[in-house]
């Protein structure tokens, strides 16, 4: 096909947000999901606790998980948000489909790396069917998933550690370059000076906090953002509602960012 400047489109800009939020477990990540906009949930573990949640069953193998994103893009519902509960609980499923494809017992018997490798194809087959969730569907993405602590060797800085998703690097990579935003969430701890009690503890989310890993900003959120503001967003952010995403920097009456928009 021959390319010309007749070619050149506009993009629509405006689609259902898709973000990754992850943090340590018991911070709030699935409660922080049920309240985006009649969320549906895949869950490749029990994280609901005494959550009601729209949820297909326990997903135990890649293949379910995929016949679930398939109901959900072929059948008509009123679902506005998928969340699924978590990465790094999928992530051991599509080792496993690695591996029964492959005729190997585990993912390292591939040796130098290759069945992470291998495993890619998977992760991108099952961002390709929740992508077609959010075109053809309007429906907003939540990814959700646990943390856990490296260290890392900064060109620019001494060495230090920071938190990171609970995947392989490669997955990681290839799944926040698939989002608008990497949301990392963590308990702010507050304490009496004199004393030092601990007085309360809150959730803070965060899309730019220093010890979080490679933070994306398509979205133009700001450094921190309350739970309520984001998933208000969210609902705007939906293609039917122009005044989405066309919000400008509102602070709160204490001077933290709530949420900015573009």
């Amino acid at each position: 096909m021959a390319i010309d400047l007749s070619a050149i489109k506009k993009t629509s800009g405006l689609k259902p947000p898709s973000m990754i939020v992850f943090g340590s477990a018991g911070v709030g990540k699935t409660t922080f999901a049920a309240a985006a906009p009649n969320p549906i949930f895949l869950q490749t573990e029990a994280g609901e606790g005494a959550l009601e949640l729209s949820a297909f069953p326990l997903l135990k193998s890649y293949d379910e998980l995929i016949e679930a994103i398939t109901a959900l893009i072929e059948h008509d519902h009123d679902y506005e948000t998928l969340v699924l509960d978590s990465l790094d609980h999928l992530e051991p499923l599509i080792w496993k489909k690695v591996c029964q494809v492959e005729g190997k017992k585990s993912i390292e018997e591939f040796g130098y790396g290759k069945g992470y490798v291998f495993a890619l194809d998977y992760w991108r087959e099952f961002l390709a069917a929740i992508n077609s969730l959010r075109m053809h569907k309007n429906m907003s993405l939540i990814l959700i998933a646990h943390t856990h602590i490296r260290a890392y060797n900064s060109p620019d800085t001494e060495s230090y550690d920071r938190y990171e998703i609970k995947l392989h690097a490669k997955a990681s990579g290839l799944i926040q370059e698939s989002v608008d935003s990497v949301l990392f969430a963590k308990h702010k701890i507050i304490t009496k000076k004199k004393t030092k009690d601990l007085t309360r503890r809150e959730c803070a989310v965060s899309a730019l906090a220093s010890a979080c890993s490679a933070p994306q900003k398509r979205l133009g959120t700001s450094q921190r953002i309350d739970t309520a503001c984001l998933m208000r967003s969210t609902s705007l952010g939906q293609p039917s509602n122009k005044q989405s995403l066309t919000q400008q920097v509102r602070r709160s009456k204490n001077g933290d960012t709530k949420f900015s928009s573009r």
